[in-house]
């Protein structure tokens, strides 16, 4: 495995310094493609876009209009689900499965209706109604999927330009990114971001203190065209980077080693290209965790039923006995308890499949093992997750395990979300005050 990963690494680096001259995907240099390997990951892009197309209130009257369901044939819209669905209509049209003028339109009347919602200093609820809009019972008010819903309205308003840009810049500039700040008690007193609000009780909860899917919260924060909304450097700085290594190479891992939480940012943002101020290379930590967690399934095939070579990556996802977000792989800082057991069989094909940028090798063969699974594959593509140690594979589908599918599989073959963000002044600017600098 070290061999391996010693190979890895060096091809990676190679391929780096190569990415710094130009503006082409990282990817293009480090993996060949066959035409039959691109079209397996366009089978799976285009249903996986269906779902973000289909899946959603479509009619124009509705106050709702445009919100995209956390899951699939549900009436429960997702903020985030939204963000992705945003940033997947670029995609749709550069594709060609919808017309210019369809994505358009969806875009700016689903802003319409973001613009239109009930917020609290710029920031949704986790869920929503999907006939009214309105805040789906008690659940919190969001920073992450508010993050999510802003940053795919960004690229999608880079993609249009004109009044669409304009809206998704609205929308972003009445976002109090330092109102959802607070300093740690439990950690020096650190400005953090705060991890949920309850407006019921008016009251806070959680704090960003370790590392995790939330560096796009830094970018945008620091961004914001509002000075007493905006965050700084310190607020990026203030959260634990803590290191550690399964068997290869130390990187900075997150509290259950969930593969979503070295993916979601960059699915937004090429950090290929950057370097933050202290040095720290997030794309290739992301290859690290991601070389981790194949390392770990295949060194544990003889043990767990559905790990292997072509069946790999733990994250966030359904399992059989409901959704749960702990499962990942070492290092991590939690200590998995004796419930995780149940459920530490359980496969999300996003796992792997979210890393196409960083292990393009590893993840096509597992792309390719998943889809050759009937039990595995459906209307919207590959389902949600499956587990052989308990005989169970899932019939749903959840709007961010196929939007992290979606952008990253179009990352690597095109690089087309990225090349949005690189060219869209805000999250430009974000990187720039939080010290990230050009490789």
């Amino acid at each position: 495995m070290n061999k391996f990963k010693k190979h890895f690494k060096l091809i990676f680096l190679f391929l780096i310094l190569l990415s710094s001259t130009s503006c082409d995907p990282a990817i293009d240099n480090e993996f060949n493609f066959t035409d039959e390997d691109k079209q397996a990951m366009l089978i799976e892009m285009e249903k996986s876009f269906n779902f973000f197309y289909q899946e959603v209130q479509k009619d124009e009257t509705s106050p709702a209009y445009g919100l995209i369901a956390d899951q699939a044939r549900g009436n429960v819209a997702s903020i985030a689900s939204v963000g992705f669905g945003l940033a997947a209509i670029p995609i749709g049209i550069e594709y060609k499965w919808i017309t210019y003028n369809d994505g358009k339109n969806r875009v700016y009347k689903t802003l319409e209706t973001i613009d239109s919602l009930e917020n609290i200093n710029g920031f949704y609820a986790h869920f929503l109604n999907m006939e009214t809009g309105a805040r789906h019972e008690n659940v919190e008010i969001s920073v992450i999927d508010t993050a999510i819903m802003v940053i795919g309205a960004l690229i999608a308003g880079q993609y249009f330009g004109d009044e669409v840009l304009k809206l998704a810049n609205d929308i972003y500039a009445k976002v109090n990114w330092l109102w959802y700040t607070g300093n740690n008690p439990h950690a020096k007193n650190k400005p953090q971001f705060y991890m949920g609000y309850n407006p019921d009780i008016q009251k806070f909860s959680g704090y960003w203190d370790f590392f995790a899917e939330q560096l796009m919260l830094y970018v945008l924060g620091a961004a914001a065209p509002n000075e007493s909304f905006r965050t700084t450097k310190v607020h990026y700085d203030s959260f634990a980077k803590q290191y550690g290594a399964y068997d290869g190479e130390d990187f900075i891992y997150s509290w259950f080693g969930s593969l979503f939480t070295h993916q979601f940012s960059h699915a937004f943002i090429d950090f290929s290209k950057y370097l933050d101020a202290d040095g720290i290379d997030w794309f290739q930590n992301s290859v690290d965790a991601s070389i981790a967690s194949y390392d770990y399934c295949v060194d544990n095939k003889n043990i767990i039923k559905t790990f292997s070579e072509n069946s790999w990556g733990l994250t966030a996802c359904e399992t059989k006995f409901g959704y749960s977000g702990y499962l990942g792989t070492p290092p991590r800082g939690w200590s998995p308890n004796s419930d995780y057991y149940k459920i530490r069989g359980t496969v999300a094909p996003a796992a792997a499949l979210g890393s196409m940028p960083f292990t393009p090798k590893e993840s096509l063969q597992a792309l390719k093992h998943y889809q050759s699974l009937p039990d595995l594959n459906g209307k919207y593509g590959l389902f949600d997750a499956y587990d052989l140690e308990n005989n169970w594979y899932s019939t749903s589908y959840i709007g961010i395990d196929k939007g992290i599918t979606l952008l990253m599989l179009a990352n690597t073959l095109d690089g087309q979300v990225w090349k949005l963000s690189e060219q869209n002044d805000v999250i430009r600017t974000g990187l720039e005050r939080i010290g990230f600098v050009n490789k």
